[in-house]
């Protein structure tokens, strides 16, 4: 034991001084700030803790043994102590910080091993996303160093680039959608916020890398921060469901980079009415609202006839969304617009939201049959399916008209016309001969005569009437005769060949 021998040691009532320290004095270093490069060491004093020790063999192992001697400093090394007194003191059990400061946990380094390759990241690493994760939580409960995971490797060691503090970009879609599942697996929240600040997305073969920020541009409903967002950031450990692949969308790639320019704020420089077109299909495809109504083929007219003035937009019929239809203040009556001014038209005429503004819509129709009867007016025809006729029946139910559309076309008073080439101020101005008896199939009076016209283009307002939606042509364009019609017929480019 070594307290007896402790007590021998003092029992020695003379110590030899003549020893000679050469070399070895290591044995004398017990931690204590004592110069044991010099022997005169023993004339001072010796510290309060010098004979401390744990007293193995008493029953609690926690017990400080203290002798505490009787030496006087101011004698020689060789005198004999006078007494010994030996105590018992209680050590303080340690508290729960001390336990969490003394974890090995965070002094180690641990090893994780996926896909059957190694990797060795320390404690703070590994808590740096955190501090909760897979990681973190595994070792906390298993009491262990090292962990199996069943893994890519390769996309793990970009996430250790994270974990240490880099920044990590993926190259590509692929890489990037990779991350993105192994993020959400492990727990990672903040690399699965940062690979969620960007859309990697794969459009024709090529890849964009875009701040979702930019698609908001466009407002908040779009498809890329609607139903493609919640797809890609849809839980993927959710039962029965497997990882989210990269996006890829099958349009051209040139058409979504001129987008993307128009979405930065950018001109872009319409090449011909094709391209027009096309940036006008993916635009409406993408949802791209704002987008869709700049590319539209539109013009817009401020009547300063009217007694306020008011602005007209002008769109062609299948380019209308029925979202931006809005009714008229003022719904009109059959006797009221035929024997009141033109301003009365204009009272119950469709209004369209374009461009953030409401406008009075104008809308243009092309290769429309009509006929003119001259105790009827004028009536349509309509082919059997005719987008035309499908397109107002849509905006009829949009604007919830009860009698659906008016097949009778009316004309503004200050209609502009042009038939067959010539301008003229009325219907009533074409030649007589070309007028033919009416059938009485068309539910007409004997005397009622008719004219096949064969409206090229016109300008319609859209208005309110009697609970039914009708047209006002404001301008036409037409031919009254087959001659007229192979005139205007229009030749085919030459050919190489």
């Amino acid at each position: 034991m070594l307290f007896p021998l402790v007590l021998s040691c003092l029992e020695k009532p003379v110590l030899d001084t003549s020893l000679q320290f050469t070399g070895g004095l290591e044995m004398f270093n017990l931690d204590y700030n004592l110069p044991l490069g010099d022997v005169s060491f023993f004339n001072e004093p010796l510290p309060d803790d010098f004979f401390r020790f744990v007293a193995d063999d008493q029953p609690n192992s926690s017990s400080i043994a203290t002798i505490s001697p009787d030496i006087n400093s101011g004698k020689s090394a060789g005198t004999t102590p006078q007494s010994t007194s030996v105590t018992y003191t209680e050590s303080p059990k340690p508290t729960k910080r001390q336990k969490v400061d003394a974890d090995p946990l965070d002094t180690t380094a641990h090893t994780i091993v996926v896909g059957g390759k190694p990797f060795r990241l320390s404690w703070e690493s590994l808590k740096s996303d955190g501090p909760d994760n897979y990681f973190t939580l595994h070792f906390q409960k298993h009491k262990t160093r090292v962990m199996h995971i069943d893994r890519s490797a390769s996309t793990f060691e970009s996430i250790v680039q994270h974990l240490r503090g880099y920044y990590i970009r993926p190259k590509d879609d692929v890489e990037n959608q990779a991350l993105l599942n192994d993020a959400r697996y492990y727990g990672l929240k903040r690399l699965d916020k940062i690979l969620r600040e960007y859309l990697n997305v794969n459009v024709g073969g090529r890849v964009f890398r875009l701040p979702w920020d930019l698609f908001q541009k466009d407002g908040k409903q779009n498809f890329f921060n609607g139903p493609l967002m919640d797809s890609l950031y849809a839980p993927h450990h959710e039962p029965g469901s497997s990882e989210r692949p990269p996006v890829y969308i099958d349009r051209d790639p040139d058409i979504f980079a001129d987008l993307v320019h128009l979405l930065r704020g950018y001109t872009l420089s319409i090449r011909d009415e094709a391209h027009r077109r096309n940036l006008l299909r993916d635009a409406q495809y993408y949802v791209f609202r704002q987008l869709t109504d700049k590319l539209m083929c539109s013009h817009v007219v401020v009547d300063n006839f009217s007694p306020t003035p008011i602005q007209e937009v002008s769109l062609h019929l299948k380019d209308i969304r029925v979202a931006q239809l809005q009714i008229p203040a003022t719904l009109g009556r059959t006797t009221e617009v035929l024997s009141s001014c033109a301003n009365t038209w204009t009272k119950c005429q469709v209004q369209y939201k374009h461009q953030d503004r409401s406008q009075s819509l104008v809308v243009q129709l092309s290769n429309v049959c009509a006929e003119i009867h001259s105790l009827k007016g004028i009536l349509l025809v309509w082919p059997a399916r005719d987008p035309s006729r499908d397109k107002l029946a849509k905006v009829g139910q949009s604007l919830k008209v009860a009698n659906g559309v008016c097949e009778r076309l009316y004309l503004h008073p200050d209609c502009g016309l042009v038939v067959d080439g010539q301008e003229i101020d009325s219907l009533a101005n074409i030649n007589h001969e070309l007028w033919k008896k009416c059938e009485n199939s068309k539910g007409c009076p004997s005397d009622c005569s008719a004219l096949r016209l064969g409206i090229n283009r016109m300008l319609c307002g859209l208005h309110i009437v009697d609970g039914a939606l009708m047209l006002c042509a404001v301008r036409l364009e037409a031919v009254c005769s087959r001659r007229q019609l192979n005139r205007q017929r229009p030749f085919l480019p030459n050919s190489n060949q």
